[in-house]
């Protein structure tokens, strides 16, 4: 359950609130930022800024006046973006490279970044993290691949790796080499078993003082290998190499080596799962709340690219109940025990998974409507199939 803003505490916030900051606040109530911006919300208040004093009413931009938008996007220092300082990061973004935008705005270059990305701006270093990756994408897509040489002049070439010394082998066996004009001059075979021998190497200078090796496959002859686990001859070739074994090959064989790994991920997956529990159980209501508050407002954004104010504007223009039975939410949130918020309902021929693009979204609606909205659009007859089987058809007499 919440911890409710007693008449005392909201009397204190809203004389106290112009002349400190949230960050100072937070020490005054003992209350985290979320939920000192969901009463500023509530009850009308509008807090300090941390540098620039209050904002004034001209510069709160879609919020109301005198309230704190939920959507801001706050600084790590406690500062919330005014839009004087988006309209300067969008007018020099792309002739200023992130530091230089930091300092201008006297924001640091992670505020910085974040509110690029926010904007979607792309600065002049081109330092972000979404769309940098997204614009390497992009030029991987768009580039033209390489084609390796096709005119070989001979089928088969020596190997100079270690296991092969010189052996004439197919050329197919050796892997193109970068420039994809020539091969290299060993074999894949080779390549792997050097490289297995570099990281041995590694391994062995690295190993603290006391160590003893493991056990080693036993009986090792032409004939092969038998497994120590479970203690069956094998071929040589069901036993990863290992440079680091007398014999060349793993003391285990690859199918003991699969099942312990399997064993070791379920181990540490159920380990994970207690934890979280733990760390969930570990949580007060308020940091339950706030947590569970984050969580929607993320999905919100990432799903249906909705702020927290336009989900409330959507709300109020429909009175605060459902656009469809026009009555208010009943369903019980199976995590925060309280009623839940309405469902955002959208065009599903326009966006037909469950991320949308932010144009289609038709309104708000609850769990039962949602439900039923979502039968009828996948199958267009059941609406009308509804209407004929509770309007015609007659009743069974028992």
């Amino acid at each position: 359950m919440a911890i409710k803003w007693t008449d005392d505490e909201v009397t204190l916030l809203r004389e106290v609130a112009s002349s400190h900051t949230v960050t100072e606040l937070m020490e005054v109530f003992g209350r985290s930022a979320t939920a000192l911006y969901q009463a500023g919300h509530k009850y009308g208040v509008q807090f300090k800024s941390a540098t620039r004093g209050p904002r004034s009413s001209a510069d709160s931009g879609p919020a109301t006046a005198g309230v704190a938008p939920l959507d801001a996007k706050v600084a790590p220092s406690g500062r919330e973006w005014t839009d004087a300082e988006d309209l300067e990061l969008r007018q020099h973004a792309a002739q200023m490279t992130l530091p230089e935008l930091a300092d201008r705005l006297a924001r640091t270059v992670k505020a910085v970044r974040h509110r690029c990305e926010k904007l979607d701006l792309v600065p002049l270093d081109g330092r972000t993290t979404r769309q940098a990756r997204e614009r390497a994408r992009q030029q991987r897509l768009a580039a033209p691949r390489r084609e390796p040489a096709v005119d070989e002049p001979v089928s088969t070439k020596p190997c100079v790796g270690e296991l092969h010394d010189g052996a004439e082998l197919p050329v197919t066996a050796f892997p193109w080499n970068r420039s994809g004009l020539s091969r290299a001059p060993k074999c894949v075979e080779c390549l792997n078993f050097a490289t297995a021998r570099r990281m041995a190497e590694h391994r062995a200078r690295n190993r603290p003082e006391g160590w003893e090796p493991g056990p080693v496959a036993v009986e090792c002859g032409p004939d092969g290998h038998v497994c120590t686990v479970c203690a069956v001859r094998q071929p040589a070739e069901e036993f990863y190499a290992d440079p680091s074994s007398p014999c060349g090959h793993s003391s285990q064989c690859k199918s003991c080596k699969r099942q312990a790994r399997r064993d070791r991920w379920a181990e540490n997956r159920g380990g994970h799962r207690d934890r979280d529990i733990v760390r969930r159980s570990e949580r007060t209501p308020q940091e339950q709340e706030e947590f569970l508050y984050r969580q929607w407002a993320y999905a919100l954004d990432r799903k249906y690219k909705l702020t927290v104010a336009q989900w409330e504007e959507l709300l109020r223009s429909q009175n605060g109940v459902c656009a469809l039975c026009g009555e208010p939410e009943a369903k019980i949130h199976h995590r925060s025990g309280e009623v839940a918020r309405l469902a955002v309902d959208h065009d599903h021929g326009c966006c037909p998974g469950s991320r949308t693009c932010g144009r289609c979204v038709r309104g708000l609606l609850c769990y039962d409507c949602n439900l039923v909205i979502g039968k009828a659009e996948a199958k267009p007859l059941l609406a009308e199939r509804f209407a004929d089987y509770l309007v015609r058809r007659p009743r069974i007499e028992v």
